[in-house]
């Protein structure tokens, strides 16, 4: 599972899952991936909102930022409910 966002202001997450998943695709990868990425997210998707203070992103849009990290959490939780773990 790759979660990414376009707007993140810290790594380029989301050129570097695509070239993962087309290289885990061209090698014939056997398990399940999934990438999902956030149009409004930041950098902090998922539970832990850190750094908030400092990411421009989460100081200009904070709803939709908060938003992605609770869409972000729920594909988290059904994945690892999938998963059974």
């Amino acid at each position: 599972l790759l979660l990414t966002a376009t707007h993140d202001e810290s790594v380029p997450a989301k050129r570097d899952a695509e070239l993962l998943c087309k290289r885990l695709e061209r090698k014939q990868f056997k398990h399940n991936y999934r990438h999902v990425n956030s149009e409004i997210g930041s950098h902090n998707l998922g539970y832990f909102p850190v750094n908030n203070d400092v990411l421009r992103r989460e100081k200009i849009y904070p709803e939709e930022c908060q938003r992605a990290r609770e869409e972000t959490l729920n594909i988290i939780i059904e994945t690892l409910e999938a998963w059974k773990v």
